[in-house]
């Protein structure tokens, strides 16, 4: 899946079926979502910290996340949905990159991440990390990064993560 030689493998999907239910399920990502992915992105964005400095939200950047959420869902990430049959809860998304500071070192990049409901957020994060320690074991990761939104993520600590770099703004 990762790193695949076939170009854009998930063109020839299916939409995935509608939960009838209102357990939420977590799936993998498909292009069929991300319209949804991109309206949930919005909302994260008006929640961060950095949209109070004035940092101007254009179609331009839109444009750039959703090129990069194609890419991870067609094999270059990973990218998680949290459903029910009221729609759409949430969603998590990874992009694979080299570590510039470690040599031959690839890493999964958090990329985004929204939950509209807690149990939704918990059961992507907790999924997201079973799938990330598995690419770990399998050696196609060496380690994973979640970034933290004050006041707004969970304790990440209570799923076995370590806090590392802190990023400051001005």
């Amino acid at each position: 899946m990762f790193f695949s030689n076939q170009p854009y493998h998930t063109l020839s999907e299916k939409p995935p079926a509608i939960p009838t239910s209102p357990v939420v399920v977590i799936r993998m990502a498909t292009i069929f979502d991300i319209q949804q992915i991109l309206i949930m992105a919005k909302k994260l964005r008006k929640m961060s910290v950095a949209t109070s400095h004035e940092i101007p939200d254009s179609e331009n950047k839109m444009s750039m996340y959703r090129g990069m959420i194609t890419t991870i869902i067609n094999g270059k990430g990973l990218a998680l949905i949290a459903e029910n049959c009221n729609g759409l809860l949430g969603y998590i998304a990874g992009r694979l990159e080299y570590n510039v500071w470690v040599d031959n070192s690839i890493m999964m990049y958090e990329a985004g991440f929204y939950a509209s409901t807690k149990r939704a957020g918990v059961m992507l994060l907790k999924e997201y990390i079973s799938r990330c320690n598995k690419l770990k074991e399998m050696g196609k990761i060496q380690f994973f990064i979640i970034g933290e939104m004050p006041g707004i993520s969970p304790d990440y600590s209570k799923f076995g993560m370590k806090p590392t770099d802190t990023l400051w703004m001005a």
